[in-house]
């Protein structure tokens, strides 16, 4: 059910666990009158319109971002090389699962802590660091080669 609106199995299944985990820990099997059918599926769907709409926002804030003010003084080589890290690094960014994107922007641009994310996306503490240790996974991976050559080039 969640997959048709997060267009993601990956998404879907921890916005659809997170409902089940509130569903359990707030005991609001209690309190409903229809069914718990109906109530699930509304719960999910609700989750995933939460989860779309803060999505949104995080894209739209990380285009809008200047990682550095960029001097005047500097060399054209610099910039050059400081264009080109940032293309490639937006290029990882976007790379990333939607999630997990959104929990590596949350972390690196916006200065949030993982207990601040969690709460922040209803998420659970180990989801938030699971996602971060992708993300700094897929970063290490797709620039390893590429800053080992610009470090080469400031040394020469």
């Amino acid at each position: 059910h969640a997959i048709r609106y997060v267009y993601s199995k990956e998404i879907a299944e921890d916005l659809v666990s997170d409902v089940f985990c509130k569903f359990w820990k707030n005991e609001s099997y209690k309190n409903i009158t229809s069914s718990f059918r109906y109530y699930l599926f509304r719960s999910v769907r609700n989750t995933a319109f939460t989860y779309l709409r803060s999505e949104f926002n995080a894209v739209e804030k990380f285009d809008n971002i200047n990682l550095v003010v960029v001097s005047e003084n500097l060399k054209a080589d610099s910039i050059c090389i400081y264009e080109e890290t940032l293309h490639r690094v937006k290029l990882l960014v976007d790379s990333m699962p939607p999630q997990c994107k959104k929990i590596f922007l949350l972390s690196r641009f916006e200065s949030k802590g993982n207990k601040e994310i969690a709460k922040e996306l209803n998420l659970s503490l180990k989801t938030i660091e699971a996602h971060m240790g992708k993300a700094l996974g897929i970063m290490r991976k797709g620039l390893k080669d590429y800053l080992t050559l610009i470090f080469i080039y400031w040394c020469l």
